[in-house]
């Protein structure tokens, strides 16, 4: 009977040991595990392209409105050297015309200083005459 259960021991043990997995089982695993870690590296470096094409994307978007800004801001410094020629242009005009109203008020001035008043006499119809004869007729005394 010993030698029954010393068999039976030893092809016991035997059988737990032929239960494990083959050499053919260990590789497929083995495989398994690499292509799982080449599909998690795949995957980490498909996001880094994303990322990298999503930056390149932003910082053209970036460059492009610079380059509008740059744009709009030279449009509005000529529209400002415009509006400076344009002030300079009317305030010529407003001196201009200034003196042109000055021109001929001095001139209207010397006409009127030419034509004889309603008394005969050049100057100022305004100023009474010299002549001794009072410049309106409710003046005088004596009558």
């Amino acid at each position: 009977m010993k030698k029954v259960l010393s068999l039976l021991v030893v092809g016991g043990m035997l059988a737990v040991a032929a239960c494990g997995p083959s050499e053919a089982e260990k590789k497929a695993a083995d495989q398994k595990r690499l292509d799982s870690i080449a599909a998690v590296e795949k995957v980490k470096l498909d996001s880094l392209a994303a990322i990298a094409a999503e930056a390149a994307a932003a910082a053209a978007a970036a460059e492009a409105a610079l380059e509008e800004a740059k744009g709009d801001l030279k449009d509005a410094k000529a529209d400002a050297k415009d509006a400076k020629a344009d002030a300079k242009a009317t305030k010529a005009a407003a001196e201009k015309a200034a003196a042109d109203k000055a021109a001929a008020d001095k001139k209207a001035a010397e006409e009127a200083a030419k034509k004889p008043d309603a008394l005969g006499k050049k100057g100022d119809a305004t100023k009474p005459a010299e002549s001794g004869t009072p410049a309106s007729p409710l003046k005088k005394k004596g009558n």
